[in-house]
Formats: structure tokens, sequence, C-alpha cells
């Protein structure tokens, strides 16, 4: 459509206040390497109104740098960056993410390069630094601009303006691809340039504070001995103080530049900061001029106060930004090859629509002429059945034509059209089955031999149908410490045998869903989610199984970053909350003064509420250490008798507030188990709290236990209301509470029983429970005999 010139006026100078505004915004990437994101608005003044405005919007976007650094060149290379995107979109049809990454690769790389390196002789690691993080920013926000016409014409937001364009499925797909690659490239490598600083830094930490600990043990000897130790072992570069008062120097030895009155000095953590020098330069020259600084407290009878060391900050911020580069260069590598890879992806995907729109465009002529239709066939199923109906439909109306001159010939071009469905439907079926390439599908006869295999199966095993032999069963892919032990009289079981303790749960219950360890051909083990079903003819009889497996590394990777992240909040909670309950329990017990009665009584409730969460984040950790192994187990042969009677004692207390009667039935000779006694003690304490909150008022709470020659089991009884049926199956999971009024008045985390769970296996033993609703409940703990 044809534009005012008002319009493309309007238009120019409202990308062009956005151009300045977004390079004076920026985003920190890594350290001293932000992005700005000026070049949106060109990109997008090139695609909506051409050439000349979108290197006028350039040229006003990147004013701003040429009053932030004082130089002209990042003003030409982002001008030539809009003249060469402008053309190669609107003249060559080239898709603005592309035309900017070849814009980069060939006249914008070289142009920094030149600028930066030869004109104005700067550091070679800037330069490098530069010469990455420049295209990458161009590439993002030509992405971005992409996006956002894109969505806009999708949404129907761009009527008017970009009405005359249609939004090709091909680059739909080009840009939700790139995106995710995007995403998934830079994420990883921005966290590893953050934690290589962060490291640096707490190594930086560690060495000076041990450095102020050495010179700190001799503090105690005379000035001159302690100065002679200290000057003597001194690394280079190290300068250290001691301090009486805030900044008065006793002895020094090399210059603290943090003691004067120039610079900044910014905190890094409790005792570690960075001092700045003063002046106009980028904050990577400062940071390479400035040093860290570690102060430590002296708490002696002498009157030096503290312990002040130096060390330069340039050899840090020389190998972070040495780093960087190595990481600006893998991300480049990952976008370049994902650029090629969503390109052709792209282009393959949408090939089979661009086949069918060219044969449709004689479609009608060639019905009319009773022509024989083919249309372009797919390996996509929603493509072929799409060429498969218009296919039918074109040969139904060809039919019809027919007809008029032929009755005969039309009822045998039904029939066979009848027989052409009938196969359709069974080509249709296998590439059903064909295209369900995330889950391996495997069935077998009744001995286990292999009769499908589909795409999926050989895209998860690495095996092909070729390289399956006739005899094979299934048995070959699966981990041999998963197959169930043989009998006694099936110890020389062959392979057939194998893969009937495969299915053998399946046989018996008609189904079998449970996780199982996958070998690759390459060797490669693989967590899958396998479910196995029997499969039987009309008359119900077993003829064989079909087994579907689906590649679960993914899910089990994302529970594992979820333990992670509740460790890591846990953690950070556990400190607060212990300052804030002691704070609390302070004001109950009156240590402010007395409370109103009425805030007397807020406060208790604010003490309870935070023991309660002191309780979860302490139950979080402990699961999470539990799940990853890092709780040790300090096992050994303890008669369990005495862990019960401390850890029923332990709980008379709260028993006697709940009107609860405790008891144990324990028996004359002793009871040996391999156990950890604080561990068993924990798990112990765990189910008898919960029988003393769930037990009524005037119950009665006992111990006792049983033995046989396998192990010795302790059990605890109550008379609470009993398990829900329902809620049975997920009573040892993690945060599970049974949802009635009763139980939502009870105190509780919903990790105790998880965590007694995982004490007991962690111990090689078992817990367990058995419950009749309404009639209470016993809980046991089963330990092998030692």
């Amino acid at each position: 459509m044809i534009r005012s010139n008002g319009y493309c006026l309007f238009t120019t100078i409202l990308l062009s206040v956005v151009a300045f505004a977004g390079n004076m915004a920026s985003v920190p990437l890594f350290f001293g390497v932000d992005l700005i994101f000026g070049s949106v608005a060109v990109i997008l003044a090139a695609m909506l109104l051409g050439t000349i405005p979108a290197v006028i919007v350039a040229l006003v976007g990147s004013f701003y740098t040429l009053m932030l650094w004082g130089h002209p060149y990042a003003m030409v290379i982002f001008a030539t960056e809009a003249l060469a995107v402008a053309l190669l979109y609107r003249h060559k049809g080239l898709n603005p993410v592309i035309a900017d990454a070849a814009f980069w690769l060939l006249l914008g790389a070289p142009l920094v390069f030149v600028f930066y390196s030869t004109v104005m002789d700067m550091p070679p690691e800037a330069v490098k630094t530069i010469l990455f993080k420049q295209p990458l920013n161009g590439v993002l926000n030509a992405l971005i601009a992409s996006l956002l016409i894109l969505v806009t014409q999708l949404t129907g937001a761009a009527r008017g303006i970009l009405s005359h364009k249609g939004v090709k499925t091909q680059e739909i797909l080009f840009h939700a691809l790139f995106s995710l690659v995007f995403i998934a490239g830079a994420a990883p490598i921005i966290y590893e340039a953050h934690a290589q600083l962060w490291g640096e830094q707490e190594r930086i930490s560690k060495q000076l504070g041990e450095d102020n600990l050495r010179l700190a043990t001799h503090l105690n000897d005379r000035q001159l001995e302690y100065h002679r130790y200290w000057t003597t072992r001194n690394r280079e570069a190290l300068a250290q103080a001691l301090l009486v008062g805030e900044r008065r120097v006793l002895l020094r030895t090399g210059t603290l530049k943090s003691l004067s009155d120039e610079g900044q000095l910014r905190r890094i953590d409790e005792h570690l900061s960075a001092w700045l020098p003063p002046g106009e330069m980028s904050l990577m020259q400062r940071w390479r001029q400035g040093r860290y600084v570690y102060r430590t407290p002296v708490d002696k009878s002498t009157d030096i106060t503290a312990i002040v060391s130096e060390v330069p900050a340039g050899p840090v911020i020389k190998a972070v930004q040495q780093k960087y580069i190595t990481l600006f260069t893998v991300l480049t590598l990952v976008l370049f090859l994902g650029m090629i890879a969503t390109t052709a992806l792209s282009r393959w995907l949408t090939a089979p629509i661009r086949a069918l729109t060219r044969a449709s465009e004689t479609l009608d002529d060639r019905i009319a002429a009773q022509e024989t239709i083919q249309l372009p066939r797919s390996s996509i199923v929603e493509f072929n059945h799409l060429s498969e109906t218009l296919a039918a439909m074109s040969k139904r109306l060809s039919d019809s034509v027919a007809q008029l001159h032929q009755s005969r010939a039309a009822i045998q071009e039904q029939v066979e059209q009848r027989t052409h469905e009938l196969d359709e439907t069974a080509r249709l079926l296998r590439s059903v089955l064909e295209a369900a390439t995330e889950f391996g599908i495997i069935a077998t006869n009744l001995q286990g031999r292999i009769i499908l295999f589909n795409s999926g199966a050989e895209k998860l095993l690495g095996y092909s149908v070729d390289d399956l032999d006739e005899d094979d069963t299934p048995a070959l892919f699966h981990a041999p410490e998963d197959i169930p032990d043989p009998g006694p009289d099936n110890a020389s079981a062959h392979s057939q045998d194998v893969f009937s303790r495969i299915v053998a749960r399946a046989t018996e219950n008609g189904l079998d869903a449970r996780e199982w360890t996958f070998i690759r051909k390459d060797g490669e083990r693989i967590p899958v989610w396998l479910t196995i079903t029997p499969t039987r003819s009309e008359s119900g009889q077993l003829t064989g199984y079909l087994g579907i497996a689906e590649d679960i590394t993914e899910r089990k990777r994302l529970d594992r970053m979820k333990n992670e992240f509740i460790s890591t909040v846990s953690h950070e909670l556990r400190t607060p909350l212990t300052s804030i309950a002691g704070a609390l329990g302070l004001m109950t017990q009156g240590a402010t003064g007395d409370l109103p009665a009425k805030a007397q009584k807020m406060a208790d409730v604010a003490h309870r509420n935070t023991d309660q969460l002191s309780a979860l984040v302490n139950d979080l950790l402990d699961m999470e250490k539990l799940v990853s192994g890092k709780i040790r187990m300090n096992l050994g042969r303890e008669d369990i008798r005495g862990i019960a009677r401390e850890t029923l004692d332990n709980h008379t207390a709260f028993a006697d507030q709940r009107r609860v009667t405790l008891a144990v039935n324990e028996p004359e000779a002793p009871l040996y188990a391999s156990v950890d006694p604080q561990r068993l003690n924990q798990a112990l304490s765990n189910l008898l709290s919960n029988a003393i909150k769930f037990s009524p008022a005037g119950s009665r709470v006992w111990i006792d236990f049983t033995s046989d020659s396998a192990g010795i089991a302790l059990r605890v009884h109550d008379a609470g209301p009993g398990i829900p049926e329902h809620f049975r199956d997920r009573i040892f999971e993690r945060f599970s509470q049974v949802n009635t009024s009763d139980n939502r008045q009870q105190p509780g985390t919903g990790l105790g029983l998880a965590i007694t769970k995982e004490l007991m296996t962690q111990m090689g033993g078992d817990a367990g429970f058995e419950s009749v609703e309404g009639h209470g409940s016993t809980f046991w703990l089963w330990l092998p005999k030692q």
C-alpha cells in the first residue's frame, strides 16, 4: 500500500527517538559487557519504511554513542548495518536476521577490527570482546524486530501498516526455532560467565583472608619481630597494613590505595571490597586499574583494630575477559550453526506446502480434462493427509465427470477408489505409528521376537530394523541389573527366559509401567519409562506384548534442578529465620520489656509460625541431602531397644501436652541391627510425633517389636483416624498431607514420612504402615538383623 509522506516522517522521528533511548538503556550481559537495543528500531525502520529512513534512524540512535565514547566509529558501523540490512531485506528478500548476520560476517566484523584495533589501538582483549559482542547484539536486535513484525501480522495489530504482506509458514518456523536456539545457547553461557567472576573473587577473598590470618597469629610478638616476619613472607604485589582505629596506619608494606581519600570502594562480601580509581574511563578500565581489598578485624588486647590487605584486580579482570572471549566464541558458533540448521529445517518442513500449492494451481483444468491427479506427498503426517484429502476430492470430482459419459466406468472407478481408500487407511495407520518419534514402540510375539520396531525406537536406542536379528528380543536393550533374578530352577535361563522375566508383571497384572534403564547401541545408558501391555486375539488368547518407552532423561534432570533450587532457597532462609525466631523468642520472654496483651499474643503466634517455618526449612534440607546422597550414615551394631526408649523419653512432654499416654513393649533379649543411631532416632521420632498429634486426648500410643530370621520391625501404634484409602499410595511422597479439616489443624511440613522412608532405605531397611480408616494406624520401621 502507498503511505503518505506525513506517515513516513512521523514514523521515522518516532523510531529515531526509540533508537536513541534504546542505546541509552542497557542490559548487563556479562561483567562489563552490556547489551543495547537501539538497532531494534533501525531494523523496524528498514522493514517498514525503507533504506533512507533506516539510515537516518541509525545515525540519530548512534549519536548517543558519539556523546558517550567521544568517537564516531560506532556511528559509522551502525549506519552501515542499517544500509546493508535494508538493501538485503527489501531488494533481495532476505530474512532480516540472516541479513544482519551476513552484514556482521562480511563487513561489520572487519570494520570493528579496523576501527578499534588499528585506528584506536585498543587492547587485544577489549577488541576481541567488542568483535564478538556487537554482532551478537545486532543479531539479537534483528530477531526482536522480526518477532515484533511477525506478532503484529499474526494478531492483526498491523492492519493498515503491513496488510499488503502475508505471513509465510517458513518465517514463523524459522523465528520460533532460532529464538529457542538463541535462548538455549545464551542462558548457560551467561551463567558460566557470571560463575567465572564469582569464582575468581571467591579465590581472592580466601587467599587474602589466609594472608591476614597468618599475620594476625604474630601480633603478640614484638613489633620488630612480626614486621620482619611480615615483610619476608609477603607475596609480590601484596600490600598490607596494621590499623589503629578506623584508618590510622601503625605499620604497612607496599602501597594501600584504599586508605587514601581518592577513588571508590565497592563492597563484594563481608570482608572483601574493590577499590576503583577516579577519572573518566570505562568500567572495565577502572577495574583493571583497581585493587581488591580484604579487611580483617582483630579482636585482641593490642591496640591494633584491623588488618588490611590489597592486591591488584588487573590479573583477575584479564582472566575474566579471556574467559568471556571463549564463551563469546562458543555462543557465536552455536548461533551460526543454529541459524543454518533452523533455516534448513524450516525450508524442509514447508517444502510440501510449497509443492502442494504449485500442484493445486492447475487442479481445476486437470479435473475437467479427467486427468489423473497426482499431488505431492510428504513423510509429515499432517501434510500427507492434506495431500491425500485433496487428491481424494479431486478424484471424486473427476469420477463425477466421467459418470456423465459412462456409468459402467464410474462403477468400476468407485470399486478401485474404495480399495485405494483401504490402502490409504492402512498406510495412514502406519504413518501415525512411525510419526511417534518421541516414543519407542516395540511389539513382540509370545516368544519375545520383535515384530514391530518404529522410528521412535530407532531414535531412542540407536538400532535400525536391519541391525536386529530374527531371534533378538527386547532383553537386548535392558540393563542386566534391572532384570529380575530367575528362580532357583531357572539359573541357566537363556535370552527368551530373560524376556519372560521382563514381562512377568505385565502378564500377571495386565499392565506394567515403571522406570527401566535401556542400553543404546553405542553403550550409552538412558532412563526410560516403559509401559508393557499384553496383546490378545479377539478370543482373548495371549498373542504377544507391546512396549512403549519414553526417554525420561530430561524429566530426571528437571527433578534434580528442582531439588537443587529447593536446597538453595532453604539455605538462604535458614539464617534470617534463626535471627527472627531468636528475636521473637526474646520478645515473648520479656527481654525487651512487658508487651501489651494484644502484642504479646501476636508475638506468640509469630514465634510459633517462625518455628514451624524453620522446621520446614530443616526438613527441606534433610530431604535434599538424602536424595542427593550428602548425608553420611555412621552405621554400627546397635541394640535398637535403647534407641526406642530414648526416643520415647524425648516425646514425653509433647505427649503430656496432648494428654496421650506413651508405652513401650520390648523383649528382654537385645535386638541388634546395623544402624545410625541418630538417623534411626530421627525416623522413629517422625512416626511417634505423628501418632501423638493425630491421637485423641486420653488415648494410648505404644511401641512394640517383632523379629524373625530376616530382620527386626519397630511398630508405632495409635488410635487416630486412620489413613483414607485414596491417600495411601501417596503417604510417603514429599509434601503429602491428608486434606481433611482435622488434619489441616495439625502443624506439619508434609516431609516427615518422606524423610523417614529415605532414611530407612539408606540404612538398608524399609518403612510402611497398616491402617483401618477410623480405627487407628500402625507405622513400622524394618531393619535387617545384624
